[in-house]
């Protein structure tokens, strides 16, 4: 893979929402690599939720969340080994379980690879899933997983922050204009609502974000991608 066409993805991965930047991961996957799927999930609550998806089918996201994650062998030496790139073949006997022979060769796939997302302390906090139906993982993508693995970490660590925040939908249309530093009666003029529900809009905002003031949480909401 050309540096150009690497540093392209890199910028895709920068912009826009945290569930934008991993999408733009899985479709740069699929879209390099014909017959294959991408995904990249987060522990949320102690389960793993979706947070991009290109070239699954719905029955195979539905397991890659729930038993894969809880159950599937190779799930657990990647959890092991949450540095490592490992496929199908690297894993002894793992392409006559369940998951390949049941799961993944039935949907058009006969290769792939799982890679951990770890937080600070170590903790798994998201995967990323590739799945092709070539007989091997190609040399690039491996590459490309180990390369982006921390930015896809810290994608994942926003998307996590976004979900326990949860801004209601007037809520996220608030915080902008408090981070082009407009005061509330601007903000209730521009947004054609009084001033005491603006108010009380802010009041929640700082609650949910743990920020003293409105600078705090302008701060506390761009680290979580919320802006």
């Amino acid at each position: 893979m050309s540096p150009l066409v690497f540093e392209g993805l890199l910028g895709v991965m920068t912009r826009g929402t945290p569930e934008e930047r991993m999408s733009g991961l899985t479709r740069f996957v699929t879209g390099h690599l014909a017959d294959s799927a991408a995904a990249v999930t987060c522990v949320d609550h102690g389960r793993h939720r979706l947070v991009a998806s290109s070239g699954y089918r719905p029955p195979v996201i539905d397991y890659l969340l729930t038993e894969f994650v809880e159950s599937d062998p190779g799930m657990k030496v990647v959890q092991r080994e949450p540095t490592g790139i490992l496929t199908w073949r690297d894993i002894p006997d793992y392409r006559t379980g369940h998951t390949v022979q049941d799961i993944l060769q039935p949907a058009g796939f006969d290769e792939g690879t799982s890679i951990a997302l770890t937080g600070e302390q170590g903790e798994m906090i998201g995967a990323v899933h590739v799945s092709v139906a070539q007989h091997s993982v190609p040399h690039w993508v491996k590459a490309l997983l180990a390369e982006v693995r921390p930015v896809a970490a810290d994608t994942v660590t926003m998307v996590r922050g976004q979900r326990e925040v949860a801004l209601s939908t007037r809520e996220g249309e608030v915080l902008p204009l408090m981070a082009r530093g407009m005061s509330n009666a601007e903000i209730a003029a521009a947004l054609f609502i009084s001033r005491s529900t603006v108010n009380s809009h802010v009041e929640h905002i700082l609650a949910k974000l743990g920020a003293a003031n409105r600078v705090c949480a302008v701060v506390r909401a761009i680290e979580l991608g919320l802006l």
